[in-house]
């Protein structure tokens, strides 16, 4: 059966039941007046409380049909909402995939040029996929220095780009370093009311909540991915989950970069 002909057979069933509820509500009282013998045809008191008998029980059939639409439709958007996400993944991932692969059969010069193409895939990933709309991916090259820095190299997305320096011996250089070495991750809900230590209340930013992710693997600590936005509240959980994600295929692509 087709879809067309099995919603109208649904509906004329649906009719059809509803139909016979409002009879039965109606017959309910006049049977009773009938058998109690009160039966008056010109009473307009009587009549008034089956109309009002019928309208309570139509309205309520009407609700409980417009609850189950409402219901459908949100298990519709949850759907859709996860074929969106599943598209978006691939289309996130497919760039990746293919890099990685370059990576692997190219020269020392040819690999870093390939890192290069990796970090603006995976910038364009995290502000365009993963957070709100304006949201700002940066990426942050750990330099041995001494001191050992995290310096700001590249931003994505919202106009301007990060601007702060991480450097070994400072309060919040230390914090950072260490989230970074020891392959953390932060996910900062408000600046204003959870900052990470050393954070510089004094300072104008842009932004009111952000993700840092450390890009990590084999042992080997090379930086820093962030996603930063406007407004507390728009960066959750699963957004750190799929930072995350993003911050080892980088970690791979740089692996492949220094691999000898």
């Amino acid at each position: 059966m087709d879809p067309v002909t099995e919603r109208q057979q649904t509906t004329g069933s649906s009719v059809s039941l509803l139909v016979v509820g409002v009879l039965l509500v109606a017959f309910n009282p006049v049977a009773g007046a009938i058998a109690s013998g009160q039966w008056r045809p010109g009473n307009l008191w009587f009549w008034f409380q089956v109309a009002s008998a019928v309208l309570i029980f139509v309205v309520g059939k009407i609700e409980t049909r417009r609850a189950r639409r409402l219901q459908a439709s949100a298990e519709e958007a949850e759907l859709e909402a996860r074929v969106e996400t599943r598209v978006a993944l691939a289309d996130l991932l497919d760039p990746m995939a293919n890099l990685l692969g370059e990576l692997a059969g190219a020269d020392a010069v040819g690999r870093r040029s390939l890192c290069a193409e990796a970090i603006q895939v995976i910038l364009s990933a995290a502000a365009n996929y993963i957070g709100p709309d304006r949201s700002r991916a940066s990426w942050f090259e750990l330099l041995p220095g001494p001191p050992e820095t995290l310096v700001p190299v590249r931003s994505l997305g919202r106009t301007g780009s990060a601007q702060t320096t991480f450097v070994a011996g400072t309060v919040a250089g230390d914090a950072t370093l260490a989230m970074v070495h020891e392959n953390r991750s932060l996910i900062c809900r408000d600046i204003d009311t959870e900052a990470p230590p050393g954070w510089d209340a004094e300072r104008d930013r842009d932004y009111r909540t952000f993700i840092s992710v450390s890009v990590f693997t084999n042992g080997v600590p090379y930086g820093m991915l962030t996603l930063d936005a406007l407004e507390v509240g728009e960066l959750t959980e699963d957004d750190l989950l799929t930072m995350t994600l993003l911050a080892k295929l980088l970690a791979a692509a740089l692996a492949e970069r220094d691999r000898r």
